[in-house]
């Protein structure tokens, strides 16, 4: 899966259920730790812990050993769809895609050896995007939609993209969405900026952007870039 950096480490972790610390100067192996489960979702470090989900659950772990700190196996979530936890505001949010959880937005918070939940948020369809925080408010893609969310869990708005939304980014002042037809572009506030018809696709994938352009991915081998600030390719 996708490696995570934590001070001079590089972190990674497979489906066999071991997750590995590296040396990011030099690759030397520092340590190795079966955590028990397959690692299904991409590994993040969140309020320093390592997070990550599996179909049995959500876990955090020790970014110095491996080893698990805290789990909640009541959240199952779909490894082809999952997200690890994020982390905003002492609470750790994930959505729900596994069978019973699905079309949710959870809110767990840290209790000993435990994640307990504090909240959940039901959504239009199954969430098609991990939460992101921008703006002090939590983000979500579902379906179609883009949901705006309180640390509280109350639903602040939602708005409507057109096609089904694949990925979200925030660089500290623009909110990126990208679309299976398009690639749109808002202010914090939730104006919009711009809105660009791309190719039509169905891979999920992540806007960025560097040096006033936001590039996207197209099918796994096209980029595109346009300026943030006009739209133009």
């Amino acid at each position: 899966g996708v490696p995570a950096l934590y001070n001079n480490e590089i972190i990674f972790a497979n489906a066999s259920g071991f997750i590995t610390g590296a040396n990011i100067y030099n690759g030397t192996k520092l340590w190795s730790h079966n955590v028990g489960v397959s690692v299904d979702t991409p590994i993040e470090i969140e309020n320093g812990y390592i997070a990550f989900g599996a179909g049995t659950g959500i876990y955090l772990a020790n970014p110095y050993n491996g080893s698990i700190i805290a789990s909640n196996t009541v959240a199952v979530i779909s490894p082809l769809e999952a997200s690890a936890p994020v982390y905003f505001d002492g609470e750790f949010l994930v959505t729900g895609t596994g069978s019973g959880v699905q079309n949710y937005i959870y809110a767990y918070a840290l209790a000993g050896s435990s994640l307990v939940q504090l909240w959940k948020l039901p959504l239009s369809t199954s969430p098609s995007t991990a939460p992101m925080i921008a703006n002090n408010t939590i983000i979500v893609g579902s379906g179609s939609s883009i949901y705006a969310i309180s640390a509280s869990g109350t639903a602040i708005s939602g708005y409507s993209l057109g096609a089904q939304v694949l990925g979200l980014s925030y660089d500290g002042s623009n909110i990126y969405a990208e679309t299976s037809s398009s690639i749109q572009v808002f202010n914090s506030s939730g104006a919009m900026i711009f809105s660009q018809p791309t190719l039509t696709q169905s891979q999920y994938t992540t806007p960025s952007t560097a040096q006033g352009n936001i590039y996207t991915l197209i099918n796994g081998y096209i980029y595109q870039a346009y300026n943030v600030s006009t739209g133009t390719m």
